[in-house]
């Protein structure tokens, strides 16, 4: 008999490079030489990842980890993901 999954038994999912490519478009899209940042409306951020994939996770959105750890500081606010340049 097949039981329901337990909450040990989930293990996390890794973020599909696409999800990666389609934030590393969006930064160099919307990436301002001058002041060193990008700001991308999470409306656009749904809408770039909806034109990809036929279906979104979560997860996915939670992207800031991996770009941190590249040599960004990434806040992410009621309006979107904002990109800064770490000096």
């Amino acid at each position: 008999m097949l039981k329901p999954i337990s909450p040990s038994e989930i293990k996390p999912q890794p973020i599909p490079d696409e999800v990666i490519e389609v934030f590393n478009a969006l930064i160099t899209h919307h990436y301002d030489l001058v002041e060193g940042k990008a700001h991308i409306p999470h409306h656009i951020a749904e809408a770039a990842l909806r034109a990809k994939f036929s279906y979104l996770r979560n997860p996915w959105f939670k992207i800031a980890p991996f770009y941190e750890a590249q040599g960004w500081n990434v806040t992410v606010d009621g309006v979107g993901y904002h990109f800064l340049a770490k000096q």
